[in-house]
């Protein structure tokens, strides 16, 4: 989960036998379109305004709809669709999150298992911001997430020709709309979880860039990417990541075999890169 250019390196490294789902790929390459909705070329059909729309279980939803739809119907009388692993980086882990936490709302697919990639909890995120190098580091997340329309012209007045005007455009809406919704829905459902003690049941891996979430302490810390990557390590170190990765798979309970094994038994087969 998050944009498929921010996978591209990352994907030839996991295993070839493992069936994959990922959002806004070329149709080509045997991948179905689609992309955080919003984002890119892909499209979100509520308003900016409807902020609930915009929430991480709302998007989320949409994908996994997205995915059973590509997949058809379950097999076999099976109630659920095949077992599923997420993975996502930035915004796309934070979809996961909120999936992984909130499973009982995902009814059509079973999630065994999580990777999370450069985030702490939305709630830890904007909790950090009493820290004033934290809350200038990271302005743009209670910048973007201003009331509907403030920001989205302030960032369309500074496009270039009409083209690339329309763009921003576009784009500004739903990644205002995003950051609205994670300050306004995102992080009061994470301290509603903290109350509840309500945690991820599943294996998870926790990624983490040594330069820029590794610099703070306290935080949770499971795997660190080093050699001066920052936030996109996905990009520039694609064969560290597969590394962690590949070895979370395995060793969760041998988990690359057993979902290839798990989606054939139900007669599910998808194309290499679906």
């Amino acid at each position: 989960m998050d944009t498929p250019q921010s996978f591209r390196y990352l994907i030839p490294l996991l295993p070839e036998n493992l069936p994959l789902f990922i959002p806004d790929r070329d149709s080509d390459g045997g991948v179905w379109d689609m992309g955080i909705p919003g984002y890119g070329e892909s499209t979100k059909d509520s308003s900016p305004v409807d902020i609930e729309a915009h929430s991480k279980m709302s998007i989320g939803s949409d994908i996994l709809e997205a995915l059973a739809k590509t997949l058809g119907p379950p097999k076999d009388g099976q109630e659920k669709q095949p077992i599923t692993v997420l993975i996502g980086h930035d915004r796309g882990a934070r979809i996961a999150q909120r999936l992984t936490v909130h499973a009982d709302a995902s009814p059509k697919f079973e999630i065994l298992a999580t990777a999370l990639l450069d985030i702490v909890p939305t709630i830890v995120q904007y909790q950090s911001f009493a820290n004033p190098k934290n809350s200038v580091g990271f302005f743009h997340w209670p910048f973007l997430a201003a009331p509907y329309l403030v920001l989205e012209n302030m960032i369309s007045a500074l496009g270039g020709d009409k083209f690339i005007e329309s763009l921003i455009t576009a784009w500004s809406l739903t990644s205002c709309a995003d950051y609205r919704a994670g300050a306004l829905i995102g992080a009061p459902q994470d301290e509603e979880d903290q109350r509840n003690g309500r945690k991820i049941e599943v294996p998870v891996l926790v990624l983490y860039s040594e330069k820029y979430l590794g610099c703070r302490k306290g935080s949770l810390m499971v795997g660190g990417i080093g050699n001066d990557a920052g936030h996109f390590f996905l990009e520039e170190e694609p064969e560290i990541v597969a590394g962690h990765v590949n070895k979370w798979l395995k060793e969760s309970v041998g988990l690359s075999l057993y979902l290839v094994l798990h989606w054939r038994a139900m007669g599910i087969r998808l194309s290499s890169g679906v």
